[in-house]
């Protein structure tokens, strides 16, 4: 697939036909999930055969490729500050990857929540855990720093939804029919809707 950058246009432009500021011919086939950093300089682009490639907006560089062994992307997001970058793989797999190194710095089983997985301040990212013996799926929260699991909450099923708050001190999870807030100070649920 084309991969194309558009510059905004004001709304009295809105009706003209938009030139792009970067047109380039990224894969062989359909790209699936696009993000860009919140510079808007890098943009993060995925698909089922060629994985992950992150663009240079500017120059239209392609300046990394994910090894193939870990393709079929579903779904990408970059951390507020543009430095951690999430992927999310057919099969179950979740990937945390450092932007300025192009390292991948995690791996889990599990699957990315609807919402914007990452804190913030950048400390935390929430995903869906996998089902383990005798354990329906579970939100869980990694610490970006180190890589630990440093909450699980359970009764979370694979469509849930995640949203820290601005100021990154309470986590909203929620189903289609139940929604929660969680003290991200102590992990404990402090509220809760529906059910």
């Amino acid at each position: 697939g084309e991969i194309k950058a558009f510059e905004i246009p004001q709304p009295e432009d809105y009706s003209k036909t938009q030139v792009p500021i970067l047109s380039v011919k990224g894969y062989a086939e359909q790209v699936r999930t696009v993000a860009f950093s919140p510079n808007q300089l890098v943009a993060a682009t995925g698909n089922w055969e060629e994985g992950l490639k992150l663009w240079d907006i500017l120059s239209g560089e392609n300046t990394f490729s994910l090894d193939q062994s870990m393709r079929a992307i579903k779904e990408i997001y970059f951390a507020d500050n543009g430095s951690w970058l999430t992927t999310s793989h057919n099969g179950g797999v979740v990937k945390i990857w450092r932007v300025n190194s192009a390292q991948e710095a995690y791996q889990f089983e599990g699957s990315l929540p609807r919402g914007n997985p990452f804190s913030p301040d950048n400390k935390y990212l929430a995903f869906i855990g996998a089902a383990e013996r005798n354990k329906s799926e579970s939100i869980k929260v990694v610490e970006l720093a180190s890589g630990d699991i440093v909450a699980d909450l359970p009764g979370y099923p694979a469509n849930s939804f995640v949203q820290f708050t601005d100021d990154s001190k309470l986590l909203v999870a929620g189903t289609s029919y139940t929604a929660s807030i969680w003290d991200i100070a102590t992990w404990e649920k402090v509220d809760s809707h529906g059910g």
